[in-house]
């Protein structure tokens, strides 16, 4: 038969993600509470760990607006596992902050992403209503690092660039260049390897409520779990506000004999 291609058009996924994102206007009571809990350990770096859609990623952004508020000259330093979410997360940040001044704001935001060249550090400004990066020089400090998607960027199997980029930020850790740690992991993915988290002076979050998804998604993630030990709550987190979702069919595929045609069947079941 007539062979069939298939295509992800990942701008659509990358709006949908945005759109939900700029919907998260203030935390939620839980993870309030957990913030506090962090607060109340004095300890500098922070590890949030949560399923899918619990907005682990919402609250390592809060931490980082937060900070940027408090320290009117201190820079942060998002890292992350491509550009494009280097970029978003940065006009999140001048979105949401109340600075007048967005180039002031940019300013004193770093970045640090797979792909970005040697390794570097990049700054990221505006260029004809664009943001664009560029490497520049890491700073004297940093008051603040996030890492975003730690359960890959810490695999010890890690491919050579996200190696070299965590290789990074545990040296500006180790040369004492950053106040505070902040990784942000999915639990909802699983394989058999083990991470190279640290574990000096780190207070762990667990999120367990999910605020963005269907039920029937947190319960299809819920096989694929990643856990240290047996958990029933992070294998079914409470949901607020949470829908139904639509009906998830099963499809079983033959790796290495994939058919194009059982992908599209379900794709598009």
């Amino acid at each position: 038969g007539a062979d069939a291609r298939v295509e992800v058009d990942r701008k659509y996924f990358v709006e949908k993600y945005e759109e939900m994102m700029y919907m998260l206007e203030e935390l939620t009571q839980h993870q309030a509470e957990k913030l506090q809990e962090y607060e109340n350990s004095k300890r500098p770096n922070l590890h949030i760990r949560a399923p899918a859609g619990a907005g682990k990623t919402f609250v390592g952004l809060h931490l980082m607006l937060k900070k940027m508020g408090e320290v009117e000259e201190g820079k942060v330093l998002f890292v992350a596992s491509n550009e494009a979410m280097a970029i978003f997360i940065s006009k999140w940040i001048c979105t949401r902050s109340q600075a007048r001044d967005i180039d002031r704001v940019l300013e004193r935001l770093h970045l640090l992403f797979v792909g970005s060249p040697d390794s570097r550090i990049c700054s990221v400004k505006i260029k004809d209503s664009l943001l664009v990066t560029s490497p520049t020089d890491e700073a004297d400090a940093y008051e603040m690092i996030v890492v975003d998607e730690a359960h890959h960027i810490y695999r010890t199997d890690a491919s050579a660039p996200v190696k070299a980029l965590r290789e990074r930020v545990e040296g500006l850790m180790s040369m004492k260049l950053s106040k505070g740690l902040v990784l942000m992991s999915d639990v909802s993915q699983s394989d058999s390897q083990t991470r190279l988290y640290p574990k000096d002076d780190i207070h762990e979050m667990r999120l367990e409520e999910v605020i963005r998804s269907t039920k029937r998604i947190v319960a299809g993630a819920s096989a694929f779990q990643i856990s240290d030990e047996p958990d029933v709550q992070a294998s079914n987190p409470p949901q607020r506000n949470v829908p139904d979702g639509s009906y998830l069919p099963t499809f079983i595929f033959d790796r290495r004999e994939l058919e194009s045609g059982s992908t599209l069947e379900a794709l598009y079941a």
